[in-house]
């Protein structure tokens, strides 16, 4: 596609939206469709239930510091060796991948 250089409404660079920018039509369509009443959380209520539960669980999430390991947060701990006996410790995975950049 790069090669091509398309004038049909494509990125120039294939999978990244870098350099895009939108009209100054559609940016004032937008506008537009997401102005008051259009909003689709407009004239919506939370209720105070709904609030106190999210204040809380925000509050028990900061206190207790619990992350999901999904997010390589609290990981385990990768010992590296060399021929020379040589040790090099990581606080995980990810920090292996970045040290040797490595994808």
């Amino acid at each position: 596609m790069d090669y091509y250089k398309p004038k049909y409404n494509v990125l120039k660079i294939a999978g990244s939206s870098s350099g895009f920018r939108h009209s100054i039509e559609t940016i004032n369509k937008l506008k537009e469709l997401f102005k008051k009443e259009s909003h689709p959380k407009y004239g919506t209520v939370t209720s105070l239930e709904t609030k106190n539960a999210i204040a809380q669980s925000i509050k028990e999430f900061y206190l207790n510091r619990k992350f999901s390991p999904q997010y390589g947060i609290g990981g385990k701990s990768v010992f590296c060796y060399n021929k020379l006996g040589e040790e090099l410790i990581f606080p995980s995975i990810n920090g292996v991948r970045q040290h040797f950049k490595v994808r």
